[in-house]
């Protein structure tokens, strides 16, 4: 049962509610990704919305640029 304050989903997630639910309806204050370029490649930092790695992935992929080692896929 969720306490007082907290919506009615609080419940089921439990501890993690408990511990991170204060940032939970925190707004972005910077970039969700972060490119860093290195050596002959680029990385990827951060932690995207739903959908977001698979959109760049396709924008990428027009511009003529495929990613090797993408670590989100399995």
């Amino acid at each position: 049962m969720a306490r007082l304050g907290e919506p009615a989903h609080a419940a089921a997630y439990g501890a993690g509610w408990a511990r991170y639910g204060e940032h939970l309806a925190r707004t972005e204050s910077g970039p969700r990704l972060q490119m860093v370029e290195g050596d002959g490649d680029v990385r990827l930092y951060g932690v995207p919305r739903r959908g977001e790695l698979a959109a760049l992935e396709r924008r990428l992929r027009r511009a003529g640029i495929a990613l090797t080692g993408a670590s989100w896929r399995p």
